[in-house]
């Protein structure tokens, strides 16, 4: 058996020189973390001031658009001499440490070619550009395919270095890279018909013919965001949701078979364990105990705005039912946020006045000096530029990593720790010290502000958990086709007390026309980001010795949260998730307490008020949702699946289309 043997110097100590300059503002935001990070200089250059010079005899012959240096590629690929024909296991650590030290300098070769095929591109964009992402993709995938292959052929029992074997353990990942490349264009080329579908397809505007022109995104969204016409909403969510579901069904179960085949070349059951890899976690049900702590502030949440969309709609909203699903303000009631206007509990206080901030402050927390925000600034420009610029400190905090370990410890961290940073900057208090002209909120006005944010953190905690168990189903194939939709509503009536506001069947695919779903996207990293945020919010204002609400926390100018923040940014991904849970929380457990304890003012006031109304607290899911009032009558003509996705923009791709009658009453099928 082979015995543990430490190599003579770690490897991962070895610090890559620091990226060059940087601007200070940009809109694209993940370019910019990444450049930050180190992903937009490239390996071994010397600087002088502003420009950069890779060392390469071959400078003057380059490739990727004179991104690469010609001979950088042929180096890359050579990783894989390290793995000799007939080689079935590497245990020798001399050749351990040169796979580690050409992989992480390889990585970065690769992630600069990337970022900067990228910039160029979104900076200008034209074929060429375009041509030269394809090829820096390319090389991604070639290169992560050769280190792969090394990587799983090496013998972890002979490394002692915990951090070694993380960073070849992650090199070992293929991903869907693992596909064979046939398949692995199969897979993109159902996605994007997916994509293609999502955003051609239009429902008519509600008394007028084809051609329709009401697309996802901004017409639709925009509509069910603003309008309180019953009929309207109703016929843009039966609308988009029988014209996308169907249409994209095959497609996306395509990408599943495939994704699922991915995970078995990786040595994984499915794909959703491709997923639970990404996060370190076992599976979803683990976050099922998360969602019961929350269900008592759902509960009420939800119980109060079933109250409010009663007196709004007497006859379409029952009092002990479940909610009809278009009436969210959101086609997929992931969030309540579009409501919050019309339902606060004290609509008669207004805000407090920060919407207008005349102040010439400088606005940061961590970095003071990355972003000037002068004159008049809202209150969502001080959220954004506090959430941005934690996200942008934490890329720099761990910039003199390897590589493969600048990211953050669990991919839902990132934003977790800037969003409980930005919660912190609408704090009266905080706002104060920045020479911010407001005075203290009061007790109504601190309840309307929970409510806003609760509409939109809240109802996502439930959806979240539902979504990704449906699809953890799916890709373990414990559903059968002609149960996926049955199933997706009997988790939405139990999780969410919501209901589709018309009859359902076995060949709707309503999931589908949730975005992030239909593009094969987690919510677990969502989830979790909403819980772990108010634990990190918690931990800091421990640190600073705050006392008292947590929703009132400010931490400005304590050392000991910074310290505390700053230690754990810098760990980036060398560390699991745990162990930076442990050092930040003193558990490695995730835990929505934070959550309660943040919202525990608001849950306190909804509950008074339901009791003081006499609702029913809950809802009753074989209650009756539909309504006579409202009929639908859908008319499908048959069409190619080939002709359908090469049509432009005609109603549901040229297939159907929907509109009111003259009376707004009903809906009918036009041709």
């Amino acid at each position: 058996m082979a015995t543990a043997v430490s190599a003579v110097a770690d490897p991962l100590d070895k610090k890559p020189p620091p990226p060059a300059s940087f601007q200070s503002q940009s809109t694209i935001n993940k370019l910019l973390n990444q450049l930050i990070g180190g992903g937009g200089d490239p390996p071994h250059t010397e600087t002088n001031g502003t420009n950069a010079t890779p060392k390469s005899e071959s400078a003057q012959s380059t490739v990727l658009g004179g991104i690469l240096p010609s001979d950088v590629v042929p180096l890359l690929m050579s990783i894989s001499t390290l793995l000799p024909a007939g080689t079935d296991s590497i245990n020798d650590m001399p050749t351990i440490t040169d796979f580690v030290d050409r992989y992480s300098e390889g990585s970065r070769w690769v992630q600069y070619a990337s970022t900067t095929a990228a910039w160029n591109y979104l900076t200008n964009i034209t074929q060429h550009n375009q041509d030269v992402i394809n090829q820096a993709n390319e090389l991604e995938v070639n290169y992560t395919k050769a280190a792969a292959e090394v990587a799983k052929r090496i013998n972890i029992g002979v490394i002692a270095n915990d951090t070694l074997r993380r960073l070849i353990t992650k090199a070992t990942d293929e991903g869907i890279y693992a596909l064979r490349e046939e398949e692995l264009n199969e897979l993109k080329s159902n996605q994007r018909k997916i994509n293609v579908i999502f955003f051609s397809t239009s429902v008519c505007e509600p008394g007028r013919p084809p051609p329709c022109s009401l697309f996802h995104t901004p017409e639709i969204v925009n509509v069910m965001a603003t309008s309180t016409d019953y009929n309207q909403l109703y016929h843009l969510w039966t609308g988009w949701n029988n014209l996308i579901g169907p249409a994209i069904q095959q497609y996306y179960l395509n990408v599943v078979q495939l994704t699922n085949k991915a995970a078995l070349l990786n040595g994984l059951n499915s794909g959703a364990d491709i997923w639970y890899g990404k996060y370190e976690v076992s599976g979803i049900d683990s976050f099922k105990t998360m969602y019961e702590d929350v269900k008592p502030l759902y509960m009420q949440l939800y119980t109060y705005l079933r109250r409010e969309l009663h007196l709004r709609y007497p006859t379409h909203v029952p009092t002990k039912g479940m909610i009809p699903a278009h009436l969210f303000g959101e086609i997929s009631a992931k969030h309540w946020s579009n409501l919050y206007e019309s339902t606060k509990p004290f609509p008669e206080e207004r805000t407090v006045d920060y919407m207008e901030l005349q102040t010439k402050a400088c606005v940061s927390v961590t970095v003071r000096n990355l972003l000037k925000v002068c004159s008049r600034v809202s209150i969502e420009d001080v959220i954004v530029a506090h959430r941005e610029l934690t996200s942008v400190y934490y890329s720099y905090s761990y910039r003199n990593l390897p590589v493969p370990f600048r990211e953050a410890t669990n991919p839902a961290f990132s934003s977790a720790l800037a969003e409980a940073v930005a919660l912190m900057a609408t704090v009266p208090t905080y706002l104060q010290t920045l020479g911010v002209p407001i005075s203290d909120e009061n007790d109504k006005q601190s309840i309307n502000k929970l409510y806003a944010l609760a509409m939109r953190i809240v109802p996502f905690i439930p959806y979240a958990l539902l979504t990704d168990i449906w699809r953890e189903k799916i890709f373990r194939e414990q559903l059968p086709r002609e149960r996926l939709n049955d199933e997706w509503w009997e988790l939405r009536n139990s999780y969410q007390g919501v209901a589709p506001p018309a009859p359902r069947s076995i060949t709707d695919f309503d999931a589908g026309a949730d975005y992030e779903i239909a593009h094969n996207m987690p919510y677990l990293g969502n989830l979790i980001s909403y819980i772990v945020r108010f634990q990190f919010l918690k931990s800091l204002c421990n640190a600073s010795g705050y006392q008292g609400p947590l929703s009132k926390c400010n931490i400005y100018n304590s050392a000991e949260a910074g310290t505390k923040l700053r230690t754990i940014m810098k760990f980036g991904s060398k560390y699991k998730w745990t162990y930076v849970m442990q050092i930040m929380f003193g558990t490695e457990e995730i835990s929505s307490r934070g959550l309660m304890e943040y919202f525990q003012p608001l849950h306190d006031w909804l509950a008074a008020k339901n009791r003081e109304t006499d609702e029913y607290v809950g809802w009753d899911t074989d209650y009756e949702v539909y309504s006579g009032n409202v009929s639908y009558i859908p008319t499908v003509k048959e069409d190619s699946i080939e002709s359908w996705t090469n049509s432009k923009n005609q109603g549901y791709m040229g297939k159907f289309s929907f509109s009111f009658n003259s009376e707004v009453k009903g809906i009918s099928a036009n041709d």
